[in-house]
């Protein structure tokens, strides 16, 4: 076994481990936090060494505007963003390490975050934070195209729990 490979399953085994944990976690309540939302705005982060092979930001970017507006739900430009109340932002980051230089086959973690700005009850000042109310997250190995089909199944899940809350 290559020290890279090595390296890339040591780095993996924490998200794997971590992963379901926090899926069960994150699953509780999720649904209610998207009841009310108009729209979400879509930011996508992808690890250099992915974009550097060929996997796009613009590209990934545009496959999920395209489902969410296909699925009705509105996509909000930065600047319109900040009129909107709780500024719902749809934050997919996506890392990933090569297995195989010559053949791009890599390892990779998938998050998609709704982050909203919330507020602690307790608290009587006014302050706002800007918290993750919604989480789906994965861990696999394949090829860049694998990568982007994992992306839209994940957005597809975003979209079936927003429209259980918000019926169009």
């Amino acid at each position: 076994m290559g020290i890279r490979k090595l390296a890339s399953i040591l780095i993996c085994l924490p998200f794997l481990l971590c992963l379901s944990a926090n899926t069960v976690l994150a699953v509780r309540g999720q649904e209610e936090s998207l009841r009310g939302l108009n729209g979400v705005t879509v930011e996508v982060e992808i690890l250099t060494e992915l974009m550097q092979d060929g996997l796009a930001t613009k590209q990934i970017q545009s496959d999920v505007v395209s489902q969410l507006q296909n699925a009705g739900i509105k996509v909000y430009s930065l600047k319109e963003l900040k009129n909107i109340a709780g500024q719902p932002f749809l934050f997919i980051k996506i890392t990933g390490t090569k297995i195989q230089d010559n053949w791009k086959f890599y390892t990779y973690s998938i998050n998609v975050h709704l982050l909203q700005d919330a507020y602690l009850a307790r608290e009587t000042e006014s302050d706002t934070y800007r918290v993750s109310t919604w989480f789906r997250g994965l861990t696999g190995h394949g090829y860049l195209d694998d990568i982007r089909v994992r992306v839209k199944e994940i957005i597809s899940i975003f979209i079936n729990t927003y429209l259980s809350v918000n019926p169009i």
